[in-house]
């Protein structure tokens, strides 16, 4: 059945997350200099516009989903475990050392959904949270009804580098939240709970509504090496900001601000920049955007956008508007 889409409203999605990252990354490593004022700058490792691993991990589902709908639908994670070893094992730069390893220690001929969920499991995971990459997965599931295909999908894409509960339920959310903007061009939080587990619901309920109070930001799990409170408290800050229901700009602002952490205004960027539409991300700042598996294609913004596109027209034959 052919989708609901709505172009700029994905394409804002991806665009919000890259720019979210970027706009972070110079702040993680000297936090203290948010109180200066938060700027589209350099830092750190981390050039001006230059986007990490959340980014570049969710360029890879991109990509999948690209080789998904032309080759075969039902092995999009298989292609998404190849391109993830792949990039890991040629730098991955800005990867944690769990995360690393656990993408190196799975060889390129052997790379595969089962190979890595099976050493994700084994080794209790790894460190990039896989809430601040699933965002693209939702364009292969924008057909009506197929919200709880999603949910089972982006379970399963956790499950690659995650095995924790509520790691995997938070990246389950943030799908259906890029879903519901891609589709109707706006985000509601609360509504895709309803999607989770049943024994999972209200303990969500409440968790994002703690997540909707600035003050409920919590900086100490945001940055712990449990996944799953790290991931809960990444999705509780990027909502809160999310919330205040500004601009893209100021969401944006409002998560480096609070937290400094790159995840947070990843998850930030992709859902107000799929709340508000990829016009209203600041172009001073997408027109720098650059980083890890752009793959040599020029301006982000317009490669994002045609792959994006691509995803769409080749599952549902449809024209975009």
């Amino acid at each position: 059945m052919a989708p609901q889409f709505n172009r700029e409203h994905a394409t804002g999605s991806v665009l919000g997350l890259a720019t979210g990252e970027a706009l972070a990354l110079p702040y993680v490593s000297s936090p203290e200099k948010v109180d200066q004022g938060v700027t589209m700058t350099s830092g750190g490792d981390w050039s001006e516009g230059e986007w990490g691993p959340s980014t570049a991990m969710a360029l890879s589902v991109l990509s999948a989903m690209n080789e998904a709908v032309l080759y075969d639908r039902e092995k999009w994670a298989d292609y998404l475990a190849v391109r993830w070893v792949e990039w890991a094992h040629s730098g991955g730069k800005g990867l944690d050392s769990r995360t690393r390893d656990l993408l190196r220690s799975v060889s390129r001929e052997e790379a595969s959904e089962e190979a890595l969920a099976s050493r994700a499991k084994a080794s209790g995971g790894a460190g990039a949270l896989p809430v601040a990459h699933v965002a693209p997965l939702a364009l292969l599931f924008l057909g009506e009804d197929q919200e709880a295909d999603l949910a089972k999908a982006a379970d399963r894409l956790a499950r690659m580098t995650h095995p924790e509960e509520e790691a995997r339920e938070a990246a389950v959310l943030v799908a259906l939240m890029v879903q519901q903007a891609a589709r109707f061009g706006s985000v509601s939080i609360e509504e895709q709970i309803q999607y989770l587990p049943t024994g999972s619901q209200e303990k969500w309920k409440q968790l994002l509504k703690e997540g909707g109070n600035a003050a409920s930001f919590n900086s100490i799990h945001v940055k712990s090496s449990d996944a799953n409170k790290a991931s809960v408290a990444v999705l509780q800050s990027a909502v809160a900001a999310f919330r205040s229901r500004s601009t893209v700009e100021n969401v944006l602002i409002q998560a480096v601000r609070s937290t400094a952490n790159a995840h947070v205004a990843a998850v930030a960027g992709a859902l107000t920049g799929g709340d508000q539409g990829s016009r209203e991300i600041p172009a001073d700042w997408t027109s720098k955007l650059h980083g890890e598996n752009l793959n040599g294609r020029g301006s982000a913004v317009d490669a994002i956008t045609k792959d994006v596109e691509a995803v769409v027209k080749v599952t549902y034959k449809v024209d975009l508007y």
